[in-house]
């Protein structure tokens, strides 16, 4: 198994500090080549494809992502509830596009990544909502640059910093054990793991609009860094 790196939840186009954020992701990117890289949603604070259009505020991102593909990375996208709308060009540029999250094996475990918001009513009503044919439709009856203004206007980000330590089990997430060892979900903003029971594990992997906090999966642990420091880990002892 590669090593993997879970992202989410960076929310690129938003906030005062979205330059110094990108920066950050960049580098990181360059420092985990040779590993999987797992976006769990929200990546881009609002993300609409146009026929003829990007949104240029996520040119270098998109960049510094299609680079390291071309370098011999590979590049899971889990849509979130900002991200989902269309993803055609996130896979013309070689992004592995999947909706229905990523399940993978770690010490015999079964692991399994999603954004999270779909595992409770009000985020499968919003997904129905914003990203129904006919809503997207008329969305796209306005020029880009009213579209993606009102885009903003709806994606109300959260900007309330999250308190570490404070990690809870999202609506409707509890019901994956049946099927699952170890889920690891973004959306609430808050990083952290959190114990179910024997063997059991759910894993936030927090945000970057103010921590740049993230899951790295090796063979020996699986842990939640803040930059090269751990806040959080599980190892093979821990699931016995």
């Amino acid at each position: 198994m590669n090593d993997i790196i879970v992202i989410s939840d960076t929310h690129f186009g938003a906030g005062k500090n979205n330059l110094e954020r990108e920066s950050a992701f960049l580098d990181l990117l360059k420092e985990q080549r040779g590993k999987d890289i797992v976006l769990l949603g929200d990546i881009f604070d609002f993300w609409i494809e146009y026929k003829s259009a990007i949104y240029r505020r996520y040119f270098n991102v998109l960049c510094g992502i299609s680079r390291f593909i071309d370098e011999g990375g590979r590049v899971y996208f889990v849509p979130g509830n900002h991200d989902f709308y269309s993803t055609e060009f996130l896979a013309e540029i070689g992004m592995e596009v999947r909706y229905r999250g990523i399940t993978v094996e770690w010490k015999n475990k079964k692991v399994y990544m999603h954004h999270g918001d779909i595992f409770s009513r009000k985020g499968r009503f919003n997904r129905f909502f914003y990203g129904n044919p006919f809503t997207r439709f008329v969305f796209k009856m306005f020029h880009p640059n009213i579209g993606l203004q009102l885009a903003s206007m709806v994606s109300k980000t959260s900007y309330k910093k999250p308190v570490r330590g404070k990690v809870a089990i999202p609506q409707g997430i509890r019901e994956l054990f049946k099927d699952y060892d170890i889920v690891i979900t973004g959306h609430t903003h808050t990083a952290g793991i959190l114990e179910i029971g024997s063997g059991k594990y759910y894993i936030n992997a927090g945000e970057w609009l103010f921590g740049k906090s993230y899951v790295e999966i090796t063979e020996k642990m699986i842990a939640i860094r803040e930059g090269r420091n751990i806040i959080a880990s599980i190892d093979e002892h821990s699931m016995l």
